[in-house]
């Protein structure tokens, strides 16, 4: 009875002494083994108000395009302005495989600002190399080129013309300021002409009024000639009746 306790006793010691060997040991391998890789996204902004710039956040966020795909522990990254963060993928760096993402901006709410739409596609590959190597690649859906980072250009939209206030329109308080109202700026040649034309115009009254005079007095002078023509006749018919 002794001798089962006893060996009841050294195979239970020697069962913990197994599980507080190897269980720390398993736990350092795994944490040796899992590793990260980096994918960078930028945020590139044009006409960015330097006063004004911690009130333009952009939000970016990754998708597995693929089932089986490990993700991140964040999907989801937001820059201020300008700069640069990166997603961490988490892999097993003793296991194989391709892994593949899309990388999108989130559209905001802003309206003054216009979102760059580009779709970037990520391959994660864990490759057999002389032991096993990472290989990010970076390439944007729509023209296919590898790049370095998944890079977003925004752009800040400047204020139009119409959306400034207008200034107090004065012609339709004064019509002698409406432009459609105002008769065309004449040259000098216009003007030269319009002055040789009144001064024209004037001889023509002058010659006219003239020739009224002339004409009145011919009139009255022939007017004259009959009356004394006709005193005349009156004496002479006179001085013969007698």
């Amino acid at each position: 009875m002794s001798v089962s306790l006893k060996r009841g006793t050294a195979i239970f010691a020697a069962v913990c002494m197994f599980f507080c060997l190897v269980l720390p040991f398993r736990a350092v391998y795994a944490a040796e083994v899992q590793d990260g890789a980096e994918i960078p996204v930028r945020s590139v902004v044009e006409n960015l108000p330097e006063a004004e710039a911690d009130s333009f956040v952009f939000q970016f966020e990754i998708a597995a395009d693929e089932e089986g795909s490990p993700m991140p522990e964040n999907t989801s990254i937001s820059i201020t302005g300008e700069g640069t963060e990166s997603f961490i993928i988490p892999y097993d760096r003793t296991q194989p495989g391709i892994y593949s993402y899309i990388i999108r901006q989130v559209p905001g709410e802003r309206t003054d600002v216009t979102c760059d739409r580009e779709v970037y596609q990520v391959k994660l590959q864990v490759i057999e190399d002389n032991g096993l190597q990472t290989v990010v690649s970076i390439r944007t859906a729509s023209t296919n080129e590898k790049t370095d980072e998944a890079e977003f250009r925004n752009s800040v939209n400047k204020p139009s013309s119409d959306s400034e206030e207008d200034p107090k329109d004065e012609s339709k308080e004064n019509p002698k300021n409406d432009p459609e109202k105002k008769e065309p700026a004449k040259s000098s040649s216009e003007k030269q002409g319009s002055k040789a034309a009144a001064a024209e115009s004037a001889k023509t009254d002058d010659s006219s009024n003239l020739y009224f005079w002339m004409a009145a007095g011919v009139t009255a002078l022939l007017m004259m000639g009959a009356v004394i023509r006709r005193r005349r006749l009156a004496r002479a018919d006179e001085e013969s009746a007698r």
